[in-house]
C-alpha cells in the first residue's frame, strides 16, 4: 500500500518469506480408464486366488466373490472397511439397497444402480446361502470366515495388478 503511494521506496516484506507449511496430498484415486478396466477384468476373468493347502471354499464361489466385491465398490463408492463388514441381511432382496456401517458408526444407504453390479450380487448373494458358514458376513474369505480390510485390499490389489498387467502387455 505505502510503496504504491510512493510513501516508501521498497517494502519491507520483500525479503520475508512465507511458509504456508506441506501442501496436503491429493488422496490416490483410479482413472475413469483404469476403474472401467478393472471391472471389465473382475467381470470378464472371473479372477481367481491361488489357495494353498486346505481349500474349504471352490475358486468358482471365489471368482463370484470377488466380481461381486469389486463392483459393488465401485458401482456405490463404499470405502474397504465398510465392505468387509457388511452382512447378507445389510443387502436388500433385489440387492439394490445396501445398509452400510461407515466411519464413527454412522449407518447411512447406498444403491445399486448398475444392472452388471446387481446381477453379480444375486448370483453371489446365491451361492453365499448355500456355504453354512454360521455367521452373516456377506464377504467371507476361502476358510468360510468374514473377509477381514486386509483381504479385501487384497482382492482389489490383486484384480488392480491383473488388470495393470495386461495394460501394459497391450502397450507392447
Amino acid at each position: 500500500y505505502w510503496v504504491r503511494r510512493q510513501v516508501i521506496e521498497r517494502s519491507p516484506d520483500w525479503q520475508l518469506r512465507l511458509d504456508l507449511g506441506a501442501q496436503p496430498r491429493l488422496p490416490k484415486f483410479l482413472s475413469v480408464d483404469e476403474m472401467g478396466g478393472m471391472i471389465r477384468e473382475a467381470r470378464d476373468k472371473q479372477l481367481e486366488f491361488p489357495v494353498n493347502g486346505a481349500r474349504r471354499v471352490t475358486g468358482g464361489f471365489l471368482a463370484l466373490r470377488n466380481q461381486a466385491m469389486i463392483e459393488l465398490m465401485f458401482a456405490t463408492g463404499i470405502r474397504v472397511g465398510e465392505a468387509s463388514s457388511l452382512t447378507v441381511s445389510d443387502i436388500s432382496e433385489e440387492a439394490g439397497r445396501l445398509r452400510i456401517l461407515g466411519k464413527g458408526n454412522r449407518e447411512r444407504l447406498a444403491f445399486v444402480t448398475d444392472e452388471h453390479c446387481r446381477r453379480a450380487l444375486v448370483k453371489y448373494i446365491e451361492k453365499r446361502r448355500q456355504i453354512g458358514t454360521g455367521h452373516e458376513s456377506l464377504f467371507i474369505n476361502v476358510f468360510g470366515r468374514p473377509i477381514t480390510t486386509q483381504g479385501v485390499a487384497c482382492v482389489v490389489n490383486h484384480v488392480k495388478g491383473r488388470f495393470l498387467q495386461d495394460k501394459l502387455r497391450g502397450a507392447e
